[in-house]
């Protein structure tokens, strides 16, 4: 989840430096995050808020492929009744799930 929320923030802070409006600092927090934007050098326009505004939101897609991606690297691994096979065969699709389901 704290990757989920920084690379979120990251969202916001990437396009928000492309504009010229520096980020201080991220805070991550149990109810998710927040990125310091500081004013910038330029006039903050309508379109450069919603680009900002965006960011965050628009790098759940890529995250979400990524899970969807993991859970499928590993199709029917086992190595008989070890605990290699039960992490592989349920834990990790488990985790894969519930990532996607975060994003």
């Amino acid at each position: 989840l704290w990757g989920t929320v920084l690379v979120h923030e990251l969202g916001h802070a990437f396009v928000a430096r492309r504009h010229g409006i520096p980020c201080s600092h991220i805070l991550l927090w149990p109810l998710g995050g927040l990125a310091v934007l500081g004013p910038g050098s330029s006039p903050i326009t309508a379109n450069i808020d919603l680009k900002v505004a965006l960011a965050g939101p628009f790098t759940h897609l890529p995250q979400f492929l990524i899970w969807y991606l993991v859970t499928f690297a590993f199709p029917g691994v086992s190595w008989g009744h070890t605990g290699f096979s039960m992490v592989f065969n349920s834990f990790v699709p488990a985790l894969c799930y519930a990532a996607m389901e975060i994003n």
